[in-house]
């Protein structure tokens, strides 16, 4: 769970209710013609096709940042078609028989939903008590020709006071959601800090090693005058211990940050997903090409299991960091594939997995598929 995946689950399911909603009211329409002046239906038609489409687009991760704008404008575009529904009316009555007669208000509280994932809560719930007096005075002309009835007051008393229990259920799952979202942050916070101590340490314990095995022995040697050539041996061999060689020192991960880059990775792509890893105690440091390998080839398997496995598949992934080995499975129950007819310019198979783990002394993928039994990618990186 997660704030933006909350977000954007509120913006799809709107911007699809917008889209249907002319066609669900396409009865309403056909039977209270005579109601509206002619120009209300197309306008209304148009505002809820282009919000529908707007709201669509801004769930979509490349458009996020512009979701909450969305989400406002949405809220104006249901308000605006109800409040020209006044100048639109004819003064026709409608019976009642029609349980509403304005087919824009469907979908009207539902924008009320978004608007608490993107502003506070008192937005909302002004939003919402603000769109159903408009349709209470509404409702009351459309069936009695009065400004306002007290069976339509009560009604909207009524639903506003069951929308704002949802409304404060909504919200109390934002709040778990951006509890989670900082407890991630300073997980991530945690470790980065505490990769850094680790790597501090390091180097502060080769400096201590260089400068007394090195530097100290160059100076107990040195003597006033021209020094000799073993001396100069060993200067040149302290420098360049004390510069440091990335040949000579790989850059290394712990398990415990192997685990947590794991972890954080497959959760940021889906909550969804079911991630059991295990850290060996007596595991130690890796290569960070290594870790950075395992981890690209499993992120690529995770997100063609999203793309490719279908909308109802579940997964799963599973992995252990051994002394000498990590080993990783991402395992789905989808459609599956044959992996002997995927063409070879397929990037995210050929380049994002195999050759990402081949290129790594002691890296290994094999993948296990077929059409219609799921899809089990094991992923090995051992020690050489």
């Amino acid at each position: 769970m997660s704030v933006r995946r909350i977000r954007s689950a509120a913006a799809m399911g709107i911007g699809v209710m917008f889209l249907l909603t002319p066609l669900l009211g396409i009865g309403t329409m056909t039977r209270l013609a005579e109601q509206t002046a002619a120009w209300w239906t197309p306008v209304c038609i148009a505002l809820f096709l282009l919000a529908g489409v707007g709201m669509i687009a801004a769930s979509a991760d490349r458009h996020y940042h512009r979701l909450a704008t969305a989400m406002v404008l949405a809220a104006g575009v249901q308000w605006l078609a109800v409040l020209l529904w006044f100048p639109a009316w004819t003064g026709e009555l409608v019976g009642t028989d029609f349980i509403n007669p304005l087919w824009v208000s469907a979908a009207a509280t539902l924008i009320g939903v978004g608007l608490v994932t993107v502003l506070p809560y008192w937005a909302a719930v002004a939003y919402t008590a603000v769109i159903l007096t408009t349709l209470a005075f509404a409702y009351s002309l459309a069936y009695s020709g009065q400004v306002l009835v007290m069976a339509e007051a009560m009604r909207a008393v009524i639903s506003g006071g069951m929308i704002g229990v949802f409304l404060a259920v909504v919200q109390a799952a934002m709040s778990v959601a951006r509890n989670v979202d900082g407890d991630r942050d300073r997980l991530l916070s945690a470790a980065a800090g505490t990769a850094a101590r680790e790597a501090r340490a390091l180097e502060r314990d080769r400096m201590d090693a260089v400068v007394r095995d090195e530097v100290i022995t160059v100076l107990r040697t040195a003597r006033a005058g021209s020094p000799a050539r073993i001396q100069q041996e060993q200067a040149v061999a302290a420098l360049t211990a004390l510069e440091g060689s990335a040949r000579e020192r790989p850059p290394t991960v712990s398990p415990e940050m192997a685990y947590r880059r794991l972890r954080q990775m497959v959760v940021d792509y889906s909550d969804r997903i079911e991630v059991i890893l295990e850290v060996d105690p007596a595991a130690g440091d890796y290569p960070l090409a290594a870790v950075d390998a395992m981890i690209g080839a499993t992120s690529e398997a995770v997100v063609n299991s999203l793309q490719h496995a279908g909308p109802d598949a579940s997964q799963v992934v599973v992995g252990q960091f051994g002394p000498e080995s990590i080993r990783v499975r991402v395992v789905d129950d989808g459609t599956g594939f044959n992996p002997d007819r995927v063409p070879g310019d397929r990037m995210g198979i050929a380049a994002g997995i195999r050759k990402r783990m081949q290129q790594i002394p002691g890296g290994r993928a094999v993948i296990d598929s077929a059409v219609g039994d799921g899809t089990m990618v094991s992923l090995e990186w051992r020690h050489r």
